[in-house]
């Protein structure tokens, strides 16, 4: 036999769990894709990432700027893969095993983006978005949108595909 305060217990329980999880706030929500760029991590919108595979047979091409790291045969197409560690200017740390391509793409553009490891996706408000900091935004301020929060570097996608630094014209 139940008692009337075991049935309150029950209907609060109830009532509790019909509740929503999480109350979603108010905002534009931006799909993300972390990753880290040792010892810096960075996001970067997931619209601009066609495709996301491990580095595997780069051809080095003789003659392009530092930070074309080569070019992969992916899927019948040469894609030149950019290592924006020194696009940026952030200490270089060796090749590791975990090494992960973001492959960028637009109607005109498409290269990888060489990094250390993806460490997920996620979405995040654009009112959370914050300026980068001057040792920040000196890397390369006209590529960087802001910080996704207080140790997370938010990259602009589109102006890096329609960045002019990187169209290698030898």
């Amino acid at each position: 036999m139940h008692t009337a305060n075991s049935l309150e217990i029950l209907k609060k329980r109830a009532r509790k769990l019909a509740e929503p999880l999480r109350k979603e706030e108010p905002g534009e929500r931006i799909s993300v894709i972390r990753f880290l760029l040792y010892p810096e991590t960075f996001a970067i919108e997931a619209s601009c990432v066609h495709e996301v595979f491990s580095l595997r047979d780069l051809t080095s091409i003789p003659g392009t700027p530092a930070f074309v790291m080569g070019v992969i045969n992916f899927r019948s197409t040469l894609v030149p893969v950019v290592n924006l560690k020194k696009l940026l200017g952030i200490h270089e740390t060796g090749l590791t095993e975990m090494n992960k391509v973001l492959l960028l793409r637009d109607g005109s553009m498409e290269f990888g983006l060489l990094c250390d490891r993806i460490l997920g996706s996620e979405f995040i408000l654009q009112k959370d978005i914050r300026e980068a900091p001057a040792t920040v935004s000196r890397l390369g301020s006209e590529l960087i949108a802001g910080m996704a929060d207080e140790y997370t570097i938010l990259l602009d996608g589109r102006a890096l595909l329609k960045s002019r630094q990187l169209i290698v014209d030898h």
